[in-house]
């Protein structure tokens, strides 16, 4: 396999992901490591590392956030596994305020706001129930988008699946990108079956933009606002307490 990987540090990182995503840490982690180090102003290198790290050895995090470059906070990957140290060091109020800067920087980080959801019930339990029904439902709407959209490789014309990806981008608040998959919709003028669901999601968009978009405003207010009503800390980085 070291003979198919390019050299170029993006599309590196880019090979790297695909063997993450098919489980294979093994080959991944030292390829995202070798960027790491060749590029180490490169904050998507980092953030990669971090997740690989996050499910095979939480304890390197510690000498992994200590070699972050000064604007890794603004990669909503570095937060998320921030986030994911801190809740497995029982830092609760800590991982609440890093699982919410990934959400505030990247509102469709599926596991961030899966986390962000748990990790608030937990802390407040009874309390912020309209945001962390909002927060799964974003989950729920995103987990089904990306099967649609995996789908339509394998069938590009779909009336189901272009449906899907159509509906739930819609209520994700990416309405131009719902218009994209509406207008893949429209090219099949002679199947009424398509003809139907673009009636149906144009519907769906006279019904409820200005919902969608408010409780997208709300949401992002809510998460701007939390760490300082709150007074939620920083992480503490330490050695674990396990160990």
């Amino acid at each position: 396999w070291e003979e198919a990987v390019p050299n170029e540090p993006l599309q590196m990182l880019a090979f790297a992901a695909m063997e993450f995503g098919s489980g294979d840490i093994k080959v991944a982690l030292p390829l995202m490591q070798s960027v790491r180090k060749a590029h180490p102003d490169l904050v998507s290198g980092h953030a990669w590392v971090g997740k690989a790290l996050a499910r095979t050895n939480f304890d390197a995090l510690i000498s992994w956030q200590s070699e972050l470059p000064r604007n890794a906070d603004s990669h909503p990957d570095i937060c998320y596994v921030k986030g994911l140290w801190a809740d497995h060091e029982n830092q609760l109020p800590a991982a609440i305020r890093c699982m919410s800067m990934a959400v505030q920087l990247n509102p469709d980080h599926r596991g961030a706001c899966y986390y962000l959801a748990s990790f608030l019930k937990r802390a407040f339990p009874g309390q912020f129930s309209d945001q962390v029904d909002c927060l799964y439902e974003r989950v729920d709407h995103l987990t089904l988008l990306h099967s649609a959209t995996d789908a339509l490789y394998r069938a590009p014309e779909s009336v189901q699946h272009l449906g899907a990806a159509a509906e739930t981008t819609w209520r994700l608040n990416r309405p131009h990108e719902s218009e994209i998959w509406i207008a893949e919709l429209e090219k099949q003028t002679s199947n009424p079956t398509a003809r139907a669901r673009v009636r149906q999601l144009r519907q769906l968009q006279e019904m409820s933009k200005n919902a969608v978009q408010t409780r997208a405003e709300q949401l992002h207010q809510f998460l701007v606002d939390l760490p300082r009503q709150q007074s939620l800390p920083q992480v503490v980085w330490k050695q674990s307490e396990s160990q």
